[in-house]
């Protein structure tokens, strides 16, 4: 007899260990549930590896087909752990179906690889947080949240939270029996529209302790409909944890009597539900009538968030007041303004005013920034040293006509070995003379008007007049020394930041390691194009300028000041209790932020394996350092675990991987540079048994990996930091890889003296 709930009941269940002898009593066998579950997920694996296409008219790509079939794979894999759940069902049938009816709605009814991979990513985390969501009270998350923060009042937050749950469980309760479709619209079309739109700073202490968990349970609901419809007739909902919904009534001041809502910040743990925090509260904000701007220092990870949240916000129809952006789209917003019901920015009222094109008149309208509302996402990152006290610098590119042969010239000539004098004697006398086939647009070009630039001089912003002809002569001298610069540099590094796409336009790495299209330094792309390009130059490609174009300064702007431009600003990260004295200061000083949180876990302690001492090598030479990082890899794998291996930047990690890569069943890298559907891919995979992951130190920092369930019973995934931090929060980001949501893990840090600093 099994020892469970069922024990020494009608549902009682039995373990067959004499299995022949059982066979006897039985004229056909009885089915075998497990074999039965395993048969019918090979299956539909076989279905999706078979698949040539999402439906009529859209073909299913072979690198998608692997993709999506690999991440079909490591989320099943993941859940045969709950298979041994068996005698705790009264119907063996319901069993079955909870393992796998999910994934089989899933292969039948996905029309594209993003809602494939957004519904495989949700069923896989379905079967342990549906599990773990219920396990904390609200007594409990109460006690150790008020452990972890003082000034707190318990009771308000006790009542707004028992206000939330109550309305939450009605919903769910009154929507029960009616299809997906129904349940949504029935929330969206009774329940939110009575929501008034109420400026923060006039939310009164009823609102914020009754009406505001009041729109939490709806939106809760509608999100938890959503998200859950791949699951919700077998293993059950998801919903917000506990912890969760006391973030964003704390955020959002339900503890606080006075009137308003004031600027806050909360440590929400990494794997712990940041995205689904400021999503809800983000459409509490647009519900009530604001602006919302949701911010992440990351490219990938704003793109990630926003496609997660898409279909939520669109529900509720608040897509247009919501948008997510990295700093530097933060930036160039605030550039750009309204000027006769039209947006214009910046760089095209410079372009106008270079080409001599006709300006509108200047009669701007207010940006309503009064009503703009800042949400940060991993908000400690705005106080590294790649924003807080750096500068986001437009520029803007005009296309000057003939400027493409110049350009052309000027590369032929620094290639025929003259001296640099030569070059630009020769350059000269080339514009003037008849070979010079646009020599009429150009000289019509040099002869504008003056006009007035900012450029930056020793640090500073100066103003200066030029002519066209002026500004053409010093940007001439500026291209012919980057051209000379380009040839004969031989420095790997610094011409490995350079490369040519896929379709064969220009990139530039830009500070975070990324190669972009829109990342500029001098002249130094136009060159590097003809560098690697090396004949048969394309000036322009599906709209990105190769070369052909002036490279003109628009002013800076202070990445730490953007934030002063919004009224009301939170955020949360996950090291917030890590700043350090400086960063505290301008918290609380320059952004006037006053009110924070500190999140407990979901999970209570930790699961990661790491000693100070043991666990921190250091090697006196790049050899022994590379080799004692393969070894420890080595012996972890070898243990049928998954190893991470953090690199300080590419080139390190590149020097690992052809030195060591054969030596390894699976190698797969991980950098911003890595494309979407195998950035995807190696993610999933990088919690498999004997995996070996090389990733970049931006990779530390919002990637949720998995483990799967060989290697969580063989201790987890492995991580490796292979560099120094100087600054902590990014070390417990990158320890944050590992040991996630309940999982084990272990860390191991080891590095090399020449790069100690």
């Amino acid at each position: 007899m099994i020892d469970n709930k069922w024990k020494n009941s009608d549902n009682a269940t039995y373990r067959v260990i004499k299995i022949e002898e059982f066979l006897n009593f039985f004229d056909s066998p009885p089915n075998h549930y497990v074999i039965d579950i395993i048969d019918k997920l090979l299956s539909t694996i076989m279905i999706q590896m078979n698949r040539k296409d999402w439906g009529p008219n859209q073909d299913l790509s072979e690198t998608d087909q692997v993709a999506t079939t690999s991440s079909l794979i490591s989320a099943i894999r993941s859940t045969l752990i709950y298979l041994d759940e068996q005698p705790d069902y009264v119907s063996f049938d319901r069993f079955l179906e909870e393992r796998v009816n999910p994934f089989v709605s899933v292969v039948e009814n996905s029309t594209n690889y993003s809602e494939f991979f957004s519904r495989i990513s949700l069923i896989k985390e379905s079967f342990w947080y549906i599990r773990k969501q219920n396990e904390m009270s609200i007594d409990y998350a109460l006690e150790m949240f008020d452990n972890l923060n003082e000034n707190v009042d318990k009771n308000l937050l006790q009542k707004s939270y028992d206000i939330y749950c109550d309305r939450f469980d009605k919903i769910m309760a009154i929507t029960m029996g009616k299809q997906h479709t129904e349940k949504i619209s029935f929330i969206t079309q009774k329940k939110l529209k009575s929501v008034q739109q109420i400026h923060f700073k006039h939310w009164s202490q009823r609102f914020k302790q009754h009406t505001l968990p009041t729109i939490l349970a709806k939106l809760a609901a509608i999100w938890s409909i959503q998200v859950s419809k791949d699951v919700s007739s077998t293993v059950g909902f998801f919903k917000p944890h506990c912890i969760q919904v006391l973030c964003v009534l704390r955020m959002l001041s339900a503890d606080q009597i006075k009137v308003g809502v004031e600027k806050h910040f909360a440590q929400v743990l990494t794997g712990q539900g940041k995205s689904l925090v400021l999503a809800l509260t983000a459409a509490i904000l647009a519900l009530t009538g604001h602006k919302v701007d949701l911010v992440c220092y990351n490219t990938y990870l704003v793109q990630k968030d926003e496609t997660e949240f898409e279909d939520f916000f669109k529900t509720l129809k608040v897509n247009e007041n919501i948008e997510y952006k990295t700093f530097d789209n933060m930036a160039n917003t605030l550039i750009t303004s309204d000027i006769n019901g039209e947006r214009v920015g910046l760089r095209e009222l410079v372009n106008n005013m270079i080409l001599g094109k006709p300006q509108p008149p200047f009669m701007t309208k207010d940006n309503g920034m009064e009503n703009s509302v800042l949400l940060i996402d991993e908000a400690d990152v705005f106080f590294t040293e790649d924003f807080y006290g750096k500068s986001y610098e437009p520029a803007v590119f005009p296309v000057i006509p003939g400027l493409t042969t110049i350009q052309e010239y000027i590369w032929n000539a620094i290639n025929s070995n003259l001296s640099l004098a030569d070059v630009q004697r020769r350059t000269q006398e080339f514009m003037d003379s008849d070979a010079f086939e646009n020599r009429a647009e150009f000289n019509q070009f040099r002869t504008d008007k003056m006009k007035e630039l900012l450029e930056t001089i020793d640090g500073n912003l100066t103003r200066k007049t030029y002519t066209n002809k002026t500004l053409l002569n010093k940007h001439l001298q500026r291209m012919i020394t980057c051209a000379w610069e380009v040839k004969h540099t031989h420095s790997a590094s610094v011409l490995s930041g350079f490369k040519l796409s896929d379709n064969k336009t220009i990139c530039m790495k830009d500070e975070t390691g990324e190669f972009s299209h829109t990342c500029f330094c001098n002249y130094y792309l136009v060159f590097n194009y003809m560098r690697l390009k090396e004949t048969n130059f394309v000036a322009e490609i599906e709209d990105v300028q190769n070369f052909g174009y002036l490279n003109i300064e628009c002013g800076a702007i202070s990445y730490a000041l953007l934030p002063l431009n919004y009224p009301l600003i939170l955020g949360v990260s996950g090291t917030l209790t890590d700043l350090n004295f400086h960063e505290k200061f301008a918290i609380e000083n320059l952004y006037k932020i006053k009110q924070s949180s500190v999140m407990p876990s979901f999970f209570g302690c930790s699961n990661m394996c790491f000693n100070e001492e043991e666990d921190f090598h250091c090697s006196y030479a790049v050899d022994e350092w590379l080799n004692q990082v393969y070894r420890h890899t080595y012996t972890k794998i070898a243990k049928n675990r998954a190893v991470i291996i953090f690199f300080e930047d590419d080139e390190k990690l590149e020097k690992f991987r052809k030195e060591y890569s054969t030596q390894f069943d699976r190698v797969n890298v991980l950098t911003v540079n890595t494309k979407g559907t195998e950035r995807d891919q190696f993610i999933n995979e990088a919690g498999v048994a004997k995996t070996v992951t090389l990733a970049t130190r931006r990779m530390g920092r919002g990637v949720d990996f998995k483990s799967s369930v060989t290697v969580e019973k063989n201790g987890g995934v492995h991580v490796i930091q292979t560099f120094l931090s100087s600054d902590v929060k990014e070390e417990i980001q990158i320890k944050g890889r590992t040991a996630r949501k309940d999982n084990k893990g272990s860390y191991e840090l080891i590095v090399c003296e020449c790069d100690l600093p």
